[in-house]
């Protein structure tokens, strides 16, 4: 088995450090998709949304399936010349890193970039790629559906917050809204005056907001804990890659 071995098997929990939890991470994206992404970058992206209770392991874990299916995101521009990304219904967590560095290349390129995703699930992963576009020196912003249909999540943050905020909207009157939206610039003023109808929290538009929290500190010292039953899984995953490689070994053997 990849990974880290518990000493008690029989236990409900094992924790792994940020290390041991990035390689075996790492080498399950490998595992589900081989050669086309880069799978370091994967890894992080789940300790990011574990360190801020956004269940990035649970995400993959329910993501898993419909990953190794080798279906692919399509994509796509509007009128406005806009990236446009089908999902193919497929999490987000399996291309989160086109979108954003979409979002991130047209930003440093015509100042703005506006990326609209569609037919996804696990849409609150796109609050990483706003704190992404920021470590890149840029300021950014994102919405996505909620469960409650009359309301929207949003993400913000610009280069002097620590991490995005965010906020619930109410959407006016028998207005919907379906995709998910990340845009990059230079400044939070560019991004709020071309797009002011979404950051207008003034009276009972906002029902809540406030800031991620944020354990990777603490995680660096004490460790990431998982469900034993979540550890086999993820390592099943991994072990994907060494069969193929067995596989692939013995048949150039005779060659």
């Amino acid at each position: 088995m990849i990974g880290v071995f518990p000493s008690n098997l029989m236990s409900e929990t094992i924790t792994l450090s940020i290390n041991e939890f990035r390689a075996l991470f790492s080498k399950a994206f490998e595992g589900l998709f081989s050669h086309d992404h880069d799978f370091y970058e994967l890894a992080n992206l789940v300790i990011w949304l574990e360190c801020r209770q956004l269940h990035g392991v649970k995400t993959f874990l329910n993501a898993e399936e419909k990953m190794l299916e080798g279906i692919k995101p399509v994509l796509s521009k509007n009128p406005k010349h806009e990236y446009c990304v089908d999902g193919s219904g497929l999490s987000l967590l399996a291309y989160n890193d086109l979108v954003c560095d979409l979002a991130i290349a047209r930003a440093q390129l015509d100042k703005t970039g506006v990326v609209h995703v569609s037919n996804t699930s696990n849409p609150e992963v796109i609050i990483a790629s706003v704190a992404r576009c920021v470590r890149s020196g840029l300021a950014a912003a994102a919405w996505w559906p909620d469960k409650n249909q009359e309301t929207v999540n949003i993400a913000r943050q610009s280069k002097a917050d620590e991490s995005p905020l965010l906020a619930k909207v109410v959407l006016p009157p028998g207005k919907t809204f379906q995709d998910v939206t990340l845009i990059s610039a230079q400044n939070m003023n560019s991004i709020e005056t071309q797009f002011s109808e979404w950051f207008e929290f003034q009276g009972d538009k906002v029902t809540e907001i406030g800031a991620l929290a944020d354990n990777f500190k603490r995680s660096l010292d004490h460790g990431i804990e998982l469900a034993i039953d979540d550890y086999r899984q993820i390592c099943r995953c991994a072990e994907r890659i060494l069969v193929e490689a067995t596989e692939a070994s013995r048949r150039g053997a005779g060659a």
